[in-house]
């Protein structure tokens, strides 16, 4: 694994379902974390969480976890997921993601959070986390308190896999200074609002990709 600018890759894996093997095959990728400046004109220095996970031949997760500024949301924070197929990707593209988990190891059973998905095109996705009072706790305690990410999802040929991805010591510096930032200031609106464009998104990710390896 490689370092950066932002810190060192931290551990990712890929299950997926296989014709072959009624077990399944786990597919070693790596994740790089780091903290942007949000792009907002409405709250200075407020900041969005990023990681870049990378699977060889699958494909580029880029995630995106920032405040939501959309009034007629019920959501406190807003995950954005886009991703890049690699060249004959055998999946094709992604097009269904329920939701999202966190959990205290690679192999322990998650806990969902309180959210609502929902699908922007294929490859990209929004998690809304709810605003509800004991959700909004429950959920930051989780992404506080939890070392890995699971995230499931089904790819146009169908099959199932799940994506795990390890906080590690980058991504718990990353959240905790930004949920740190969110709660010294809250209620203002914030993050940028979602696009729709799928291209955008993806010309996008790959752009960040390209940067975190330099």
């Amino acid at each position: 694994m490689h370092a950066t600018d932002d810190g060192v890759s931290e551990r990712a894996a890929l299950y997926e379902e296989s014709s072959t093997d009624p077990t399944g095959q786990r597919l070693v990728g790596s994740a790089v974390w780091r903290v942007d400046p949000a792009k907002s004109d409405t709250q200075a220095g407020d900041v969005t969480v990023r990681a870049i996970a990378e699977f060889p031949g699958k494909f580029r997760l880029c995630i995106s976890l920032g405040r939501n500024s959309d009034p007629t949301l019920p959501a406190n924070y807003l995950f954005r997921l886009t991703f890049v197929p690699s060249p004959g990707f055998s999946g094709r593209a992604i097009i269904h993601l329920p939701g999202m988990l966190m959990k205290s190891g690679e192999q322990a059973r998650g806990t969902p959070l309180q959210a609502l998905a929902a699908k922007v095109v294929d490859n990209i996705f929004l998690v809304a986390l709810s605003n509800v009072d004991a959700q909004r706790n429950a959920n930051t305690l989780l992404l506080k308190e939890r070392s890995w990410f699971d995230i499931p999802v089904i790819y146009a040929d169908q099959r199932r896999a799940i994506i795990a991805i390890e906080k590690g010591m980058s991504g718990q510096k990353a959240i905790d200074a930004a949920i740190a930032a969110w709660e010294a200031s809250p209620g203002g609106p914030v993050a940028q609002q979602p696009s729709s464009h799928g291209d955008d998104e993806a010309s996008t990710c790959v752009a960040r990709v390209a940067m975190s390896t330099q």
